[in-house]
């Protein structure tokens, strides 16, 4: 398959940041704390697909580069993410000029997200994409055989630009999913519905130090955490994983973490 991976372009001023990023002396790093939270999801069908042996390629936003918008051949898959409700504008945008790199068969097109399960329905019927609610735990959802959990993959940092993105310093993970509360102003209940109170992440981060090497911080992307009756394995398997009081990482320079 030929895959391609969209985050659309819903960051402010995102052209001219990413322009003086790309126009920085090369030598400069900027913090991971300056540039931009990563599509996570995207990274794990990214793992998901290559693992397959399927061709794979990322892009911001609706600016073709470099010969993948070239190609005469349609793409067999495109997937694209969604975040806020109030980028709707922009999500369809997207939508719409990437059907035509599918020669209009639209059951190629997937959509996901925060956006894309809090309006599933307005979503399908404005666009006739298939959009996917909530967790992507199961081929069957993007209509492929098997049984992998894509949401416990690791996720593929090597499609992003470190320049842009927040990875150079950091890694992501799900310690949890869900939450046991309700909040009827809260988007989780509709986008995780069920409260997973214990993933085991070690195998996983060791993994990404072996692939990306050793990175100094990690980030649980978890709502409510604190409301897991597995806190005390969370907290022992990060001290495990060498994220305790007064670690520091392997590689030198040495970092804490």
């Amino acid at each position: 398959m030929r895959v391609l991976l969209v985050e659309p372009d819903y960051r402010r001023n995102s052209r001219s940041i990413r322009e003086d990023i790309k126009t920085e002396n090369p030598s400069k790093k900027r913090d991971d704390e300056s540039l931009w939270y990563p599509p996570i999801g995207l990274m794990k069908l990214a793992r998901f697909h290559k693992d397959r042996g399927d061709e794979v390629h990322f892009v911001y936003g609706c600016e073709g580069e470099g010969e993948i918008f070239n190609a005469t051949e349609s793409w067999d898959r495109i997937y694209i993410t969604t975040l806020y409700t109030y980028h709707w504008d922009k999500i369809i945008e997207t939508i719409n000029y990437y059907k035509e790199l599918v020669w209009g068969d639209i059951e190629k097109i997937f959509v996901g997200g925060i956006m894309a399960s809090l309006l599933r329905e307005d979503l399908a019927a404005k666009t006739g994409v298939n959009v996917i609610k909530g967790v992507l735990n199961s081929p069957k959802q993007i209509g492929l055989l098997g049984n992998r959990n894509i949401d416990l993959l690791p996720p593929d940092y090597s499609i992003l630009d470190s320049r842009i993105y927040a990875i150079n310093d950091t890694y992501y993970a799900y310690t949890s999913r869900g939450c046991i509360n309700s909040c009827s102003w809260c988007g989780v209940p509709i986008i995780e519905p069920t409260f997973f109170t214990y993933i085991d992440i070690k195998s996983m981060m060791k993994k990404l130090r072996k692939e990306y090497g050793d990175k100094p911080k990690l980030k649980l992307m978890d709502n409510n955490v604190m409301a897991s009756p597995f806190l005390g394995n969370i907290v022992s398997d990060l001290i495990d994983l060498g994220y305790g009081k007064n670690s520091y990482t392997d590689s030198e320079p040495k970092k804490a973490r």
